[in-house]
């Protein structure tokens, strides 16, 4: 299980902090336009 939570902006930023139950799992994080957006997979 995942969690994720805007923790703010600024500048032009936002920073999301994303907690996983279990420890550390692998990941991978890739940019994409039109929209703009970011995804993180998180494996496992």
């Amino acid at each position: 299980m995942a969690e994720a939570r805007a923790t703010g902006t600024g500048d032009g930023y936002e920073e999301v902090l994303i907690g996983v139950r279990g420890g550390e799992r692998p990941f991978t994080v890739e940019a994409l336009t039109d929209p703009g957006r970011i995804v993180v997979a998180i494996e496992g």
